[in-house]
């Protein structure tokens, strides 16, 4: 299976015009689109996709509301997930906000994986939008 998915990854890089970069040492590899990095890592029977999208305001961490404005992301991507198979996190040390999707790689159709990042980086480009509006509107209202 992980040689179908290295196949998979190789055939779509090069339809996209890029060179498949080796793994860095957190088993990631590191793609750009339009200066966006996406992250690709190899799992067991498929693959992850994952992008930072911003950070925690820091007005939150000093008034003690990161727990109310991670609740108003957390609204926005349970609306998001009638559209969007991505889901929002944070890493609970850098207070990063991630994106991530994981898919099976069940077969040798590169244009599966194709649609699965075009759709992946779109929801990139959605959260670092409403990520940089966090203190101007509610999340809750916005769908990818």
């Amino acid at each position: 299976m992980a040689a179908n998915i290295q196949r998979c990854l190789e055939q779509m890089t090069q339809r996209l015009g890029l060179r498949l970069p080796a793994p860095e040492a957190s088993g990631y590899r590191s793609l750009y689109f339009d200066g966006q990095r996406v992250e690709v890592a190899t799992l067991e029977k498929g693959i992850r996709l994952q992008a930072e999208v911003g950070a925690l305001p820091e007005e939150s961490h000093a008034k003690g509301d990161k727990l109310k404005t991670f609740s108003r992301l957390s609204a926005g991507n349970l609306a998001s997930l009638e559209t969007s198979r991505e889901t929002l996190t944070v890493d609970t040390e850098s207070l990063k906000l991630l994106i991530f999707r994981e898919l099976a790689v069940e077969s040798d159709d590169v244009d599966i994986l194709l649609d699965a990042l075009s759709e992946f980086v779109n929801a990139v480009e959605f959260w670092l939008s409403a990520s940089g509006s966090m203190d101007r509107a509610p999340l809750s209202g916005i769908r990818p």
